[in-house]
């Protein structure tokens, strides 16, 4: 019973080992198929943040302050502007270095922050800073 014989006999037998290439291909899949998806399930999980006391940004001259009222209205020093206007003074945000800080009402949709938030990732604006009031001491 050697291995690497040519003997012409043996060679008429049928071998007894498992394949396991189509095993690790299989597994291979498998893998692929749960890093894609693990993602994608928890970005599902709904989350309730609470609220947090913050410390107040450091006041600096260079600041541009987008606002969005509820029904999705852009405000520029209380004028209204459209979506080509923001985009306009976040190119001279980024040409200034200037830092952008959005105002945004508890309603408004999302897709009116994320047009923002996508204009201002367009023209590398590195720091976007949000406005919130801070809870009340009792609430705590």
């Amino acid at each position: 019973m050697s291995f690497g014989s040519f003997d012409h006999e043996q060679s008429q037998r049928a071998v007894a080992e498992i394949n396991t290439v189509p095993l690790i291909d299989v597994l291979l899949v498998l893998l692929v198929v749960f890093l894609v998806t693990l993602p994608l399930a928890s970005a599902m999980i709904p989350v309730d943040l609470p609220e947090v006391e913050g410390v107040a940004a450091p006041v600096t001259s260079a600041v541009l302050e987008v606002t969005i009222d509820r029904n999705g209205q852009i405000f520029y020093e209380d004028q209204p502007i459209s979506l080509q206007d923001v985009e306009a003074l976040f190119l001279i945000a980024e040409r200034e270095k200037q830092q952008v800080r959005l105002r945004v009402d508890a309603r408004t949709q999302f897709e009116e922050v994320a047009q923002l938030l996508s204009i201002a990732n367009k023209h590398q604006i590195s720091y976007i800073g949000f406005v919130t009031v801070m809870p009340p001491d009792n609430a705590i």
